[in-house]
């Protein structure tokens, strides 16, 4: 019992000192946001070049510490823990209702409401009978083709990437998209340490390097369904992305993924 109060008191401790330490940050940040307002202030009364760097100064690095204190950081693992369960019920369901092809992923254009793009998963593998009008329901579970339809996994990733990039992706030639994703990867969002798009024919392969997603990658890889027919949230984000910038469907093809698993390349297909 002592020693669980002792370890119970040291936790406490440790916490007052860490949002100890963020109040002393904050309380600097606001003394320096102040000081550098007063400084522009003066600069104006007496007209002084000195004072107004001076000011610009304290406000830049006031403003600069107040961002750094109220930016939140998650530890991966938490994340990890937390989202692997959906994708291994999930991986469950399609096991349960016994869909086995490939995932086919379906711009805006083949959806009834036109506000997201989903994912078919047939029940069956080879071709898939589209419906006449090539439209799919809005029902999860589909009738023609038979099969699963649900939101892709890589939405909302993609959602983000369209949102950095000020634009919509739709219609929007690969060649240039690659090279546009290429800066968002790798300058903008700091996801990956490389990112290389290359288009050719129908097929389009996607490979990246250094991802902050490697360790949730490396979870979903043992689950087959998810890995194979629908591909983790990145792949799905950039089958996502193919699919809207092309207006065709789009499926994932195979991964190859190098020795350390730090480098992983991506193979899809647009279909006719």
């Amino acid at each position: 019992m002592k020693e669980s109060r002792m370890f119970e008191g040291h936790g406490l401790t440790k916490f007052s000192m860490r949002k100890s330490r963020r109040t002393s940050a904050k309380q600097i940040a606001y003394i320096l946001l102040i000081l550098g307002f007063l400084a522009l202030i003066l600069s104006i009364v007496y007209l002084s070049t000195i004072l107004v760097f001076i000011g610009l100064g304290l406000t830049f690095w006031g403003t600069l510490f107040l961002f750094i204190t109220t930016t939140k950081y998650v530890q991966s693992t938490l994340l990890n823990n937390t989202t692997i369960s959906a994708f291994e019920a999930l991986d469950e369901t399609l096991t349960s209702i016994r869909c086995k092809g490939k995932a086919i992923y379906l711009p805006r254009t083949y959806v009834n409401q036109n506000k997201k793009s989903k994912i078919l998963i047939p029940s069956t593998i080879g071709k898939v009978l589209m419906p006449p009008d090539g439209i799919v329901k809005e029902d999860v579970l589909q009738t023609l083709p038979k099969g699963m339809c649900i939101v892709p996994l890589g939405q909302d990733l993609a959602n983000l990437f369209e949102h950095k990039l000020n634009k919509r992706i739709s219609g929007i030639p690969l060649s240039h998209l690659g090279k546009e994703l290429q800066r968002l990867f790798v300058e903008d969002l700091e996801i990956a340490k490389s990112f290389e798009m290359n288009a050719n024919g129908d097929f389009v392969s996607v490979e990246i390097m250094g991802s902050v997603f490697k360790n949730l990658c490396d979870e979903i890889r043992r689950l087959r369904n998810i890995c194979d027919l629908v591909g983790c949230p990145l792949c799905s984000s950039m089958a996502v992305i193919i699919a809207e910038a092309t207006g065709k469907r789009v499926s994932i093809e195979k991964h190859e993924f190098s020795r350390d698993g730090a480098s992983i390349k991506t193979y899809y297909r647009i279909q006719s």
